[in-house]
């Protein structure tokens, strides 16, 4: 599973959480899980947190990602951090 895949199941679960404890209902959904519409309230920050959780551990790609030249300590975490993220978003293509 890539991480756009792993984070949107995240969001999935979550938003499924709390419709059923009935902080919202649904209101459709498709097969696959990649769309809901969802009537009420939504916790966010929740949703959010989710998708964090889902993104702590790197797949395979994002690990192999980091910039071509990189050794510890020789690049900042901001470069590490988004080097990875691109590995992910590339991961669709």
């Amino acid at each position: 599973m890539n991480m756009i895949e792993r984070v949107a199941r995240a969001l999935a679960d979550d938003l499924f959480r709390q419709i059923h404890e009935n902080k919202a209902s649904l209101y459709a959904s498709d097969m696959d899980g990649t769309k809901i519409i969802i009537d009420g309230e939504v916790d966010l920050y929740e949703a959010v947190k989710a998708a964090l959780v889902a993104m702590r551990d790197p797949t395979d790609l994002m690990g192999n990602g980091l910039p071509p030249d990189y050794k510890p300590g020789s690049h900042s975490a901001t470069a590490v951090w988004q080097a990875m993220i691109d590995a992910a978003l590339e991961e669709t293509k």
